[in-house]
This record gives C-alpha cells, sequence and structure tokens, in this order.
C-alpha cells in the first residue's frame, strides 16, 4: 500500500513539472532611447495536482527576430488550478531593433522561460517557451 501511495505521489509529482506551461498574457511597448516590452507572463502546468514551484527563472525575450533581453524573475510556486503571474521589464538600447520593430505592426514576440521546476517528490531544469503575433497601439 505505501509503495503503491509513492509510486502515485511520484507521477503526480513528475505531471506537475512536466505540464509547466509559459503563457504570454499581455503586455505594451514604448520606444525611447530603444525599446522596453513591459510583458505579463503567466507560468502554470496543465497537469498540476499538487503545489508546484518554479525556482530561479530566467526569461529571454525576442521580438521580429531581433534579441531584446533577458531577465531573472523571483521563485514562486502555484497550486492546482493556478498560476504564477510575472508583470515583466524587457528593455534593448539596440536602435536598429528600435527601428525595425516601431515599423513593424504586428511584432512576433517570443519569450522562453529556463527554471527548475518542483512538485512533491519531483524536480528538473525544464525550458519552456511560447510565441505570440500581437499589434500593439501606438
Amino acid at each position: 500500500m505505501t509503495v503503491t501511495s509513492t509510486i502515485v505521489y511520484y507521477e503526480m509529482s513528475y505531471n506537475s513539472v512536466n505540464g509547466t506551461v509559459v503563457q504570454l498574457v499581455g503586455g505594451r511597448r514604448s520606444f525611447y532611447l530603444g525599446v522596453t516590452f513591459y510583458l505579463e507572463i503567466h507560468v502554470w502546468s496543465w497537469a498540476t495536482s499538487i503545489s508546484t514551484h518554479v525556482s530561479n527563472p530566467i526569461f529571454n525575450l525576442v521580438v521580429d527576430s531581433f534579441p531584446i533581453q533577458t531577465v531573472s524573475a523571483l521563485s514562486r510556486s502555484f497550486e492546482p488550478g493556478g498560476y504564477v503571474s510575472y508583470n515583466l521589464k524587457f528593455q534593448s538600447s539596440d536602435t536598429l531593433a528600435e527601428y525595425a520593430i516601431s515599423n513593424r505592426s504586428p511584432n512576433n514576440l517570443f519569450v522562453q522561460m529556463s527554471a527548475s521546476v518542483s512538485a512533491g517528490l519531483y524536480q528538473e531544469q525544464v525550458t519552456k517557451a511560447d510565441a505570440a503575433t500581437w499589434t500593439f497601439s501606438s
């Protein structure tokens, strides 16, 4: 009975970690001495059945093939059916990127997160990404 319970708990832990999703939810951009993106990013799991912890996440943003910035964020946890919301600022002083991005609408965004994710008995370094095509208001 104990072995079965441990196996089930391990499977729940494994699925919670491997079901991790990164999702671009909203944002805005500004142009002043470069380009800045203010993005809301949710991290959750489609298979969460126990509390899941995201440790030392690092987010990387690329817009229209231009790398903008890599930023680190705080470690956070989410419960089943929940998510962690990150409001992050990405900026670049690259004038070529600023010119290209400002003259293109919509913009293609690609965000990638690398973090240690753990739940119960299982932990893994994961890399997850999301992409979106957005039209920003002026």
